[in-house]
């Protein structure tokens, strides 16, 4: 075996002391985890294993200027070297129009963008970053963009969703004092609460979208797939794009993680770590994304609502005129 082909990782409880970074070597990356004070054992075993399957993933191709109909899925996925679940909105057919390309991107956190992430970036001309994180993950994970200049980093965070729980659920799931399916029943009910919890915080994404100069934008959280995927549903939503699509991209974020591979590489982390065996499928919930959550997240606003259109109204307070003037900026 060639030395850029080893992996080496140690799960042992002597690497989490605070402060002492540890690097889980595989190529063509290092992924390098870094403990802090509030950093527990379980945690660290994640968040290794975590780097462990980013790195051994080939990122895919980057966006072209050319795009054929049918690489349309595959260039939406962002190459980069430190963030693995980035992608551009750009294409959606939409009823008016399609989603114009380079305007709006979800994405994972970017605490572990590098030079030249940052350089793929500031070249796509981004002016403004949505940070759907808790205030204690913007401390652990900061997000550093030098330069002259950088985009604005506006903070709406949604406190109580699965990623921000998701170092206390992995230790509760390696104790056996969860399991899987409580994780996931967890999920389906954060996904029925949130529109209404952190309507604030959508609120206040339509008013920074609204913004004249705001795009390209960012949005994100630490996965980019829960508090992320609900705000991209909402956005395309009043972007009058199908909601066929909007799932779609959705579940996207299990092909861009390769969320299968990923449980099966986390679940044997946490199994030594743990007190107990840990299955791919105990952990896939803490992962990935399911159809039931997204749905159960739109029935819930139909079911208090009457339609997404009258909870954009109501409960976020965007007009119609608002919305024509969102589709007249991000559609073509």
């Amino acid at each position: 075996m060639r030395l850029e082909d080893r992996r080496y990782v140690n799960f042992s409880s002597d690497l989490v002391e605070s402060g002492s970074p540890m690097a889980v070597c595989c190529a063509p990356n290092w992924g390098i985890v870094h403990m802090t004070a509030w950093t527990n054992h379980f945690s660290a075993i994640l968040a290794i294993s975590l780097a462990m399957a980013g790195c051994a993933t080939p990122p895919p191709p980057s966006l072209t200027a050319d795009i054929q109909p049918e690489d349309v899925t595959r260039v939406r996925i962002v190459s980069l070297e430190g963030v693995r679940n980035m992608r551009d909105l750009g294409g959606y057919d939409a009823r008016r129009g399609s989603v114009r390309w380079n305007r709006l991107y979800r994405s994972d956190g970017l605490s572990k963008l590098t030079a030249a992430d940052l350089q793929l970036l500031e070249e796509r001309g981004i002016k403004t970053i949505i940070d759907f994180r808790s205030n204690q993950e913007r401390i652990s994970a900061p997000t550093l963009w030098p330069g002259r200049n950088p985009p604005e980093i506006v903070n709406l965070p949604i406190e109580n969703s699965p990623a921000a729980m998701s170092d206390r659920l992995t230790e509760q799931l390696s104790l056996g004092q969860i399991s899987g399916a409580d994780v996931d029943a967890m999920n389906v009910e954060s996904y029925r609460l949130i529109p209404f919890e952190s309507a604030d915080a959508f609120a206040r994404m339509f008013d920074v979208l609204l913004k004249p100069g705001a795009a390209p934008v960012i949005m994100h959280g630490s996965a980019g797939r829960d508090r992320t995927g609900m705000a991209t549903a909402l956005l395309l939503s009043a972007l009058d794009v199908s909601r066929d699509e909007i799932i779609r991209d959705y579940l996207m974020s299990n092909d861009a993680t390769d969320v299968d591979r990923m449980a099966q590489v986390v679940a044997t982390g946490l199994s030594r770590g743990g007190v107990r065996p840990i299955s791919s499928a105990d952990v896939r919930p803490l992962l990935g994304v399911d159809i039931r959550y997204i749905e159960n997240f739109f029935d819930s606003i139909e079911a208090a609502n009457g339609s997404v259109d009258s909870y954009l109204r109501e409960s976020l307070g965007l007009t119609s005129e608002e919305q024509r003037a969102l589709q007249d900026l991000y559609l073509e």
